[in-house]
């Protein structure tokens, strides 16, 4: 049997399809925040990402 733990798992009930967007902007912005934290030799290429995506998907 797999151990349930060693994957993350995120589940959501979207009530509406329009919700996505914000949800998706709020992912993207947690992922590249991780990656920025984990490959500081990147961290340039990042940081220009993150704020594009910040741009992008306001709060």
């Amino acid at each position: 049997m797999p151990n349930q733990y060693t994957k993350p798992q995120l589940q959501v009930k979207i009530e509406n399809p329009q919700d996505m967007a914000k949800l998706q902007g709020k992912f993207t912005k947690a992922y590249f925040k991780q990656l920025k934290i984990h490959l500081p030799k990147n961290k340039n290429l990042i940081d220009e990402l993150i704020d594009k995506i910040i741009k992008e998907f306001p709060d």
